[in-house]
């Protein structure tokens, strides 16, 4: 069975039965989605009654047979959740380091997950939580000119796409990709260079594909040596990073380590100093009231956990 039509098939199973056993009856290997979409509509009165679905096959040296590494599967699955997310909120216009995703953007990019062994490789299936029509029809409304796309939708064809351009960039168009992921803020650089550890680290390839009812498929490979480029050049042109104005107290100053400062937020945060001139580090002194201005950025570390990372570039007494 090839895997048009394990996507078939495991579409089919998620239908409703009476749609289901109605299409199953002349449902070939050749049957196409789009044929699937043209007869749910009919029936149904709207292309939406559909679910979107996408998948990511893993396979390449990271893979035996049809088995991996549990923690490397948890990874890749982890990040990917947190890539579409991260897209999602940024086509939303929610693009700043600060704080969490606010939780209806969570709500709605959460995906759902279900694996299947096939020779070679494990294919993790994904379909969203939420349902397309509440938010394409919302309370029942039917818009009269363009519908609504579901965020899920959105965010997972636009991070495929982001992928797709990466695999096949060229020099020449480093700079137009690097102003396009700036365009989508550090969250998604973020994120991105976290899919792409783990995609290295675990040593997979993913094909990831995404199918919104309605729309061209869309599709995007990543192996282990195009993520190790994703990851440099995210860390290269500060695509992970933002600059934020904090205003604290400074609690420990010093030429070699990382400062501890006091935020007025309540907040404690130690924060590297390694950029500033040394004659600017041997105005302050500890309990003074500053104005910081400082990159931020979401970096992993060697246990895997993602923490916030503080650089000051600009220290300013209060007054001044």
């Amino acid at each position: 069975m090839g895997t048009s039509d394990r996507n078939l098939e495991w579409f089919l199973n998620r239908m409703p039965e009476g749609q289901a056993a109605n299409l199953r009856s002349f449902a070939a290997g050749e049957l196409g989605r789009q044929s699937i979409e043209a007869s749910v509509a009919r029936r149904t009165g709207t292309i939406r009654a559909m679910r979107s679905f996408g998948s990511l096959r893993l396979h390449g040296d990271g893979i035996q047979t049809h088995s991996a590494e549990l923690s490397h599967v948890g990874l890749i699955a982890t990040a990917w959740q947190k890539a579409v997310s991260a897209t999602g909120a940024a086509l939303e216009r929610v693009q700043s380091l600060r704080g969490a995703l606010p939780a209806e953007i969570t709500q709605r990019t959460t995906l759902l997950l279900s694996t299947a062994p096939t020779p070679g490789s494990i294919v993790l299936h994904l379909e969203p939580q939420s349902q397309a029509l509440d938010e394409v029809e919302p309370h029942g409304n039917v818009a009269i000119i363009e519908p609504s796309r579901p965020l899920a939708d959105r965010a997972s064809s636009k991070l495929i796409s982001l992928l797709g351009d990466i695999g096949s960039v060229r020099l020449e168009q480093t700079e137009s990709l690097a102003i396009s992921l700036r365009e989508l803020g550090p969250r998604v650089g973020s994120t991105l260079s976290q899919l792409a550890q783990a995609i290295h680290r675990s040593n997979i390839t993913i094909d990831a594909s995404w199918a919104e009812p309605g729309a061209s498929l869309a599709e995007a490979t990543i192996n282990p040596n195009a993520a190790k480029w994703i990851r440099n050049f995210v860390a290269g042109r500060g695509l992970d990073a933002e600059e934020q104005y904090l205003a604290g107290t400074l609690r420990t100053v010093s030429d070699r380590e990382r400062w501890l400062i006091e935020l007025d937020n309540g907040e404690t945060e130690r924060m590297a100093a390694s950029e500033l001139p040394e004659r600017e580090v041997a105005k302050w002194r500890v309990g003074a009231a500053v104005q910081l201005r400082v990159r931020v950025a979401l970096r992993e570390q060697p246990d895997g956990t993602v923490r916030r990372t503080f650089t000051i570039l600009q220290v300013s007494a209060v007054d001044d």
